[in-house]
């Protein structure tokens, strides 16, 4: 958190199908996440409010900031393509394996 300087290190899912990071409640409580917007997002089914914030994210030990990041009341945390577009990502069916590159 930029302004709280909060860090949390949490393992996330990799979301193709997302533009931005998805995170759970009791991370960005812990995270101490006060000052966030809302808006209207599409989602599978229609249209739904959100809540977001920008936060700065590491990842592979590069640091992105100022990143979107939607809360979300229960789940995992998905990492979308504001971060992994950044890098080239291969998905290996036959050894069940992902390589970034």
């Amino acid at each position: 958190n930029p302004s709280s300087h909060y860090e949390k290190e949490v393992l996330a899912y990799v979301d193709t199908g997302s533009d931005s990071i998805a995170i759970p409640k009791d991370v960005w409580e812990e995270l101490n996440i006060t000052s966030y917007r809302a808006t209207t997002i599409s989602v599978v089914g229609g249209a739904i409010t959100a809540w977001y914030t920008k936060l700065n994210v590491e990842f592979l030990g590069k640091l992105h900031k100022n990143i979107i990041v939607f809360y979300q009341e229960v789940g995992d945390v998905l990492l979308g393509r504001a971060v992994t577009d950044n890098y080239i990502i291969t998905f290996n069916g036959l050894d069940s394996k992902i390589i970034i590159h």
